[in-house]
């Protein structure tokens, strides 16, 4: 059973102080993997960034869609590997964080215990709309099988 991951991004400070929004925290991560693109095991071509989240995940998952604040908008992203910073860190240099979190990435990280998450998006992906989806908008992180997100938006995911 192929299980989503649906995260709600929330602000986030930086080292120097700076907050940056869900929607810029969103929008780094998915123009990032844009610009880097790199051939999947596949042969396709595809962006690939490294997002780190503070929450714990625990389930197996294939995919995850990361939103905004009120999780209208957002981006579906294979998940190639992820893990908690506490057990190990990514191995695959392919994977690099925007320039924002160059130098945040593993300290501050590996320190909070985050779970960071190796992610895929197709060269023709967009950043799509998800009002229309059924969700509960007080949970962070929630999971949805591929079948049951299928039938609620009434079209195939696309990543």
């Amino acid at each position: 059973m192929n299980e989503i991951l649906f995260f709600k991004l929330t602000d986030r400070e930086m080292q120097n102080g700076e907050k940056i929004s869900p929607k810029g925290i969103m929008e780094a991560h998915y123009y990032h993997a844009k610009s880097h693109p790199k051939k999947d095991k596949q042969g396709k071509e595809v962006g690939k960034v490294l997002l780190t989240v503070s929450s714990s995940v625990a389930k197996k998952i294939d995919y995850a869609i990361f939103m905004e604040k009120d999780m209208k908008k957002g981006f579906v992203a294979r998940v190639n590997d992820f893990d908690k910073f506490s057990n190990r860190e990514p191995q695959n240099s392919d994977y690099t964080v925007p320039s924002q979190w160059e130098g945040e990435l593993y300290q501050k990280e590996n320190d909070k215990d985050y779970t960071w998450f190796e992610l895929d998006i197709d060269s023709d992906a967009t950043i799509q709309d998800f009002s229309n989806l059924p969700h509960n908008n007080t949970r962070a992180v929630a999971y949805v099988t591929m079948q049951d997100f299928q039938a609620k938006m009434n079209q195939p995911l696309r990543p």
